[in-house]
């Protein structure tokens, strides 16, 4: 698993949860005859690591300090999308507190 990018993201509710560590893709369900590579290939064909192949440690250093900076970069993005999520939804109940008072 490690070898294809995952490392364990595992939960109560998904004790078998793994996560890609430059694209944030997480599986579960994982059975023993599943191929971690083609996993990820097919529930992440975009992400770069997959697209390459090669565990980490076969990574050029260029390889490498490129998948860092793409792990980065969506490390940031995931946060951006759960703080407009957060925020959202927060502006929805604090309209629907608004609407409840203009009614009284």
């Amino acid at each position: 698993m490690a070898q294809a990018g995952f490392y364990s993201s595992g939960t109560d509710a998904a004790p078998d949860s793994a996560r890609c560590y430059v694209c944030f893709k997480e599986l579960e369900g994982w059975e023993p005859h599943d191929n971690p590579w083609a996993e990820h290939r097919a529930h992440s064909p975009n992400c770069s690591f997959a697209k390459k192949g090669k565990p980490q440690g076969k990574l050029t250093v260029e390889e490498f300090i490129r998948m860092e900076i793409e792990s980065h970069h969506n490390r940031v993005e995931k946060i951006m999308r759960e703080k407009v999520k957060d925020a959202e939804e927060l502006s929805e109940a604090v309209l629907e507190e608004l609407t409840k008072l203009g009614s009284k």
